[in-house]
């Protein structure tokens, strides 16, 4: 999506609004208790916001990490619990559009 705004020059200068990511994948990790996560990468994103959920879904939501590339491994995870993940590109701090969140039980 394409925003306008209106410029000090009397013509609209095009700024691109971020998306939430698309695809999001997770699988186990190469050892155990890790999680690899894997999403599309967003046009102008500058950044990423890692979310963990574990247990219930009424769970709130900790943040892990801020990435700058699209994918991620969560680690010193309990082995057989299930975890829930969900990711946000960033172009400010107030731009956050989540993506779907994906559940994995860690290995």
């Amino acid at each position: 999506m394409i925003l306008s705004c209106q410029t000090g020059f009397d013509h609209k200068m095009k700024i691109p609004q971020t998306e939430s990511p698309l695809n999001i994948y997770a699988t186990s990790g190469d050892r155990s208790g890790e999680i690899d996560l894997i999403w599309d990468p967003v046009k102008y994103a500058a950044a990423y916001v890692i979310q963990m959920q574990c247990g219930r879904e009424s769970s709130k939501w900790k943040v892990v990490d801020l990435v700058t590339r699209s994918s991620y491994t969560a680690g010193g995870l309990k082995s057989g619990r299930v975890y829930r993940f969900r990711v946000a590109p960033m172009k400010n701090k107030a731009n956050k559009t989540w993506s779907q969140q994906v559940k994995i039980k860690a290995p």
